[in-house]
């Protein structure tokens, strides 16, 4: 009408020129472009390539102190933390946040 786009749930006055549009219910979320999910996916699996190493020697051997624990405990926390930042499933963000209430729990006990 004169120039202006309307929106309405209603009929259109005759003589207007209508459009339908459909609407998704999302909820507020929208997905990311597919070139965009590409670069994730190829980050993220360079990432755990990276990570492969990094996670065998944090796992090797039991520690020979209680401070020796508590420096391999906030290294293992450091990991669990930089493997959240990338893109990761809902169930595997659910484990992250186990295995590091895990460690905060035994650093608590050991007074680290």
């Amino acid at each position: 009408m004169n120039g202006k786009t309307i929106y309405s749930d209603t009929e259109c006055p005759k003589g207007s020129r209508t459009e339908t549009v459909v609407l998704h219910d999302s909820g507020g979320i929208t997905n990311p472009p597919k070139a965009d999910l590409l670069m994730l996916m190829a980050q993220r699996k360079a990432a755990e390539r990276e990570d492969t190493g990094r996670q065998a020697v944090l796992t090797m051997g039991a520690p020979q102190s209680t401070s020796e624990e508590c420096v391999l405990l906030d290294q293992h926390i450091q990991y669990l933390d930089s493997k959240v930042r990338q893109p990761q499933s809902a169930a595997t963000q659910d484990w992250i946040r186990q295995e590091r209430s895990k460690a905060r729990d035994r650093q608590v006990a050991l007074h680290c």
